[in-house]
């Protein structure tokens, strides 16, 4: 919702704009300077933008993917724990202790990630606690043998999609990129303006008509670019659920 309003707010003043323009006319460029200035940099534009975009989405993907891989792992962590025989004391406490650690994820890690803040990528004392307590497992017959590579085995990938999952989500779109996006629509919104349209109402039509474009465009990257807010925000739902299952 925010996007569409901050794009319709940009419409709005450079609909004013035009309307300025149209009984002021502070300038005037030839339609070949037109023709040359749209050709080039449009095509410019057309490939930074691609580019920003291919960007945003890979980063976007990128921790959804670690997300979903971490949740799967957790979760053959807690079933491999049926393989563990005559040993419920011990598998109910790794349990516990699985669950204290996805509510780790959900009330330390989410928080940090959506204010964008700095994260201690160490092996958090959670994960420490789950293995003290996986190394109690006595070996009594070839089920717990395997119950307990397995387990070591799904814990130390569930720690490396965490640390991948927090990599990835301190990635942003570089101020670079971001600046030239900026200035590139600017100079294609204003230049648009002094396109000389005797109708007043086709003017200002064809005027909003590309302000929104490229101010949608610019909105939808600055969103996806956060992927924590906003329309296609990333939630920590499914480490809750998970929670509620352990």
């Amino acid at each position: 919702m925010r996007v569409y309003v901050k794009t319709l707010f940009v419409v709005s003043l450079m609909v004013l704009f035009n309307y300025f323009l149209a009984f002021h006319q502070v300038l005037t460029i030839p339609e070949h300077v037109l023709n040359t200035f749209f050709n080039l940099f449009g095509v410019l534009y057309a490939i930074i933008i691609g580019f920003a975009i291919y960007l945003v989405l890979d980063d976007y993907e990128e921790i959804k993917h670690y997300m979903q891989d971490e949740v799967n792992e957790i979760q053959d962590l807690r079933d491999y724990l049926m393989y563990v025989d005559n040993q419920e004391d011990l598998v109910k406490e790794i349990r516990g202790k699985i669950k204290v650690y996805v509510e780790m994820i959900v009330k330390k890690d989410w928080p940090a990630m959506c204010g964008s803040k700095k994260i201690n990528m160490d092996t958090p004392p959670e994960a420490y606690d789950i293995m003290k307590s996986i190394n109690k497992i006595r070996v009594t017959d070839p089920s717990d043998s395997i119950a307990l590579e397995k387990l070591m085995e799904c814990l130390a990938k569930a720690t490396d999609y965490r640390s991948d999952r927090l990599i990835a989500s301190r990635e942003r779109l570089p101020a670079l990129i971001r600046h030239v996006i900026v200035i590139l629509s600017l100079f294609l919104v204003i230049t648009f303006s002094f396109i000389p349209i005797q109708d007043l109402r086709i003017n200002l039509g064809l005027n909003a008509l590309n302000s929104f474009g490229i101010s949608l465009i610019y909105f939808v990257i600055t969103d996806l670019d956060y992927p924590f807010g906003g329309v296609w925000r990333i939630t920590s739902e499914e480490f809750e659920d998970l929670s509620k299952s352990l």
